[in-house]
C-alpha cells in the first residue's frame, strides 16, 4: 500500500470516526464520553472540549501501541488515556511516539487536532500546519500572510508542488529532494525556470526520467539515438534540416518545413508564415534581411551566409548595376544579372554589369577567378552583337576592338570553351561584312540558354506573341533557322558563341544557413498536473517535519471556559 493511499484511508476513517461520535452524543448514548472532571484536566494542557479530548485520546493510543516506543514515554501516555495526563512530561512523550508512526497515520493525527483546535506546535509550526491542513493550499500558500511562512524540505516541496512551481524550491533542498520529488512537480519547476540545468536533476533519477529530463534542460547535448528513444520528432527534423537533408513535410507545415521553403527554395508566398513560426531572435534577424533588400545592404555576416544567399536574392530588386567587388554574393548576382540581360535582348545593361565583374568593379576583391572570367565572356558577347548596330566604322571598330580584348581575358583563364569563343569571334571579324552572318547566339536570342531542347516550342510562343509585327517575325525565323542549320552542321551548337561558359558558375549555394535557424529548445512537457495521491505523500513527508515543532510545554487554556 503506498503512503499516499494509507494517507487518503486514515483521513477517512478519522472522518467517519469523528461523524460517529458527534452522532452518538446528540442522540445521547455515547457510552465512552469524557467526563467533565477530566475534560478540566486536558484544559491545563490546551486541550479544550470533547471532541478536542477525543482527538488526543485516540492519538494517544495509537502511540503508546506503537513499536519501539521507550517504557517510560509509554508510561507516560498510558497514564494520560487514564485520565491523568502530566503537563510536564506528556508533550516529549506525545512527540517521541507520533515519530513511530508512518507518515500518513502522523499527518491524520495532524489533521484532527488542528480541527479540534489543539495547537501544541510552536508559532512557525502552527503557520506550517494551517497550510497543510488546508482544504486549498495553492489559494493559501499564494496569500501575502503565507509568503513568509517557510519550513523544512517536505514542506517546501508541499508548497511549490501545490502551487504547481509558483513557489519555487530553495536551492538548499534540492539534493536531498531532487531524488524522490515527483517528476510532475519537477516539470513544474522546470516550466517555471525554478530549475535550471546547472541543477543537474537527472543526476539521481532512473535512466528513463534523467533522459526526458535532460531532454528538457540540455538539448543541445541529445543524440540523434536518445531522441529517436523518446520519440521527440521536432529535434529529429531540426537534425535532418541543419544536414540539409529532404524533409517529409508535416500537416501543417512546421518551421523547418517554412525555413527549407523560404531560405533554400527563395518562396517568398510563404514568407509571413515562417515570420509568426520563428522564435523572436530569428524573427527579428529574418526582418533584417527582408529590410537590407530595400538597398541591396545587409551586415556583413549575413552577407558571408551562404545559406541565406538564394533569400537574398530573392527578396533584392536591384535597380542600378551592382557593384560585383563587394563581395562573392554580389558577384553571383552581377553575374546572373549580366546573363539575364543578355537573354532579355538588353545588351546595354549587359555590358555595364558585365564590366563590373571583369574589371572587378569598385575593387577586384572577393571576385572568384571564375566570375571574372564569365564577366569577361559577357563583355566580349555584349560588345560584338552592339557593333553590328554601330552607326560608324568607327564605333564599330571600337567595340569589336573591346569585343576581342574581353574574349582574350577570358581565354587566358585556360577555359576551352572562352578558346573556342575566342577564335569564333576572330573568324568572325576577319570574314567580310557582306559575307558573314549575324554573330549572336540564336538560343539566347530567343530568351532561352545555349543549346536548350525547347527552342521549337519558344520559337512558336514568341511567334505567336508578335502576331502582325513581321519585323520581329522574321528576326525570330532568322534565329529558328540559324539553330535549323547548326543542326546540319558537324559541329552541331559549338558554331555558336557560348554563355555561360560553365552554366554551374551561377547556380546559387545550396546549403544550411548560419542565421535563421532556431536554436534546440527543451523537450516539451510530457508529463500531467500532479495528482492529489502525489500531493497527499508530500503533504504527509511535510506533517512528519512538524514534529520538530512540538511544544514541550502545552498552553494553558482557561479551565472554567466552556469552549475551546
Amino acid at each position: 500500500m503506498t503512503d499516499a493511499l494509507a494517507a487518503r484511508q486514515a483521513a477517512k476513517a478519522a472522518e467517519r470516526e469523528r461523524l460517529t461520535r458527534a452522532r452518538e452524543r446528540r442522540e445521547g448514548r455515547d457510552p465512552s464520553a469524557v467526563s467533565g472532571f477530566v475534560q478540566r484536566k486536558w484544559r491545563w494542557l490546551g486541550v479544550g472540549g470533547s471532541e478536542a479530548v477525543e482527538a488526543v485520546l485516540a492519538m494517544l493510543a495509537e502511540t503508546a501501541a506503537a513499536t519501539g516506543i521507550p517504557e517510560a514515554d509509554k508510561t507516560v501516555l498510558l497514564r494520560a488515556l487514564e485520565g491523568d495526563p502530566d503537563r510536564v512530561e506528556l508533550l516529549p512523550a506525545v512527540r517521541s511516539g507520533l515519530a513511530l508512526l508512518p507518515p500518513a497515520s502522523i499527518l491524520g493525527h495532524i489533521r484532527n487536532l488542528w480541527a479540534a483546535g489543539v495547537q501544541w506546535l510552536t508559532e512557525a509550526g502552527l503557520a506550517r500546519c494551517r497550510l497543510l491542513c488546508s482544504t486549498a493550499p495553492s489559494l493559501d500558500l499564494v496569500s501575502t500572510r503565507s509568503h513568509a511562512v517557510t519550513g523544512g524540505p517536505a514542506f517546501s516541496l508541499f508548497a511549490t508542488a501545490a502551487t504547481r512551481g509558483a513557489v519555487p524550491l530553495p536551492n538548499r533542498f534540492l539534493d536531498e529532494l531532487l531524488p524522490w520529488a515527483p517528476l510532475t512537480v519537477i516539470d513544474d519547476l522546470v516550466d517555471r525556470g525554478g530549475l535550471l540545468a546547472e541543477d543537474t536533476p537527472w543526476m539521481t533519477r532512473d535512466a528513463q526520467e534523467a533522459l526526458y529530463l535532460r531532454a528538457r534542460l540540455v538539448p543541445e547535448k541529445i543524440t540523434d539515438e536518445e531522441a529517436s528513444r523518446l520519440g521527440w520528432q521536432g529535434f529529429l527534423r531540426r537534425q535532418s534540416f541543419l544536414r540539409g537533408e529532404p524533409l517529409t513535410r508535416q500537416e501543417p507545415d512546421d518551421v523547418w518545413d517554412l525555413l527549407y521553403d523560404v531560405v533554400l527554395d527563395g518562396d517568398l508566398t510563404v514568407f509571413d508564415a515562417l515570420d509568426a513560426a520563428l522564435p523572436r531572435t530569428q524573427q527579428i534577424e529574418l526582418r533584417d534581411l527582408k529590410s537590407g533588400a530595400l538597398s541591396g545592404q545587409w551586415p556583413t555576416a549575413m552577407g558571408e551566409d551562404l545559406g541565406l544567399w538564394q533569400l537574398m536574392a530573392a527578396l533584392w530588386e536591384p535597380r542600378e548595376t551592382v557593384d560585383a567587388g563587394r563581395s562573392p554574393f554580389y558577384a553571383l548576382i552581377a553575374a546572373q544579372r549580366a546573363y539575364d540581360a543578355v537573354k532579355a535582348g538588353d545588351l546595354e545593361a549587359a555590358a555595364r554589369q558585365a564590366h563590373s565583374l571583369a574589371r572587378g568593379g569598385s575593387s577586384s576583391r572577393r571576385i572568384s577567378v571564375e566570375l571574372v572570367e564569365e564577366g569577361c565572356a559577357l563583355a566580349a558577347y555584349a560588345a560584338a552583337v552592339q557593333s553590328e548596330n554601330a552607326e560608324s566604322p568607327a564605333a564599330r571598330d571600337r567595340l569589336l576592338d573591346s569585343a576581342e580584348k574581353y574574349a582574350e581575358m577570358a581565354a587566358d583563364h585556360g577555359s576551352s570553351v572562352a578558346e573556342r569563343n575566342l577564335r569564333l569571334l576572330r573568324a568572325w571579324r576577319e570574314t567580310r561584312r557582306n559575307v558573314r552572318g549575324r554573330f549572336s547566339n540564336p538560343f539566347l536570342e530567343i530568351g532561352l540558354d545555349h543549346g536548350a531542347d525547347a527552342w521549337e516550342e519558344r520559337c512558336r510562343e514568341i511567334f505567336r506573341g508578335h502576331e502582325g509585327d513581321t519585323r520581329a517575325q522574321s528576326a525570330l525565323n532568322m534565329s529558328e533557322e540559324r539553330i535549323r542549320g547548326a543542326l546540319r552542321n558537324e559541329a552541331g551548337w559549338d558554331v555558336f558563341y557560348q554563355l555561360p561558359l560553365d552554366a554551374s558558375r551561377y547556380v546559387m549555394p545550396s546549403q544550411v544557413p548560419q542565421h535563421l535557424v532556431p536554436p534546440a529548445e527543451g523537450l516539451p512537457r510530457r508529463t500531467p498536473v500532479t495528482s492529489g495521491g502525489e500531493l497527499e505523500t508530500i503533504r504527509a513527508r511535510a506533517a512528519v517535519e512538524l514534529l520538530d515543532d512540538f511544544r514541550t510545554t502545552a498552553p494553558h487554556l482557561d479551565r472554567h471556559s466552556s469552549t475551546r
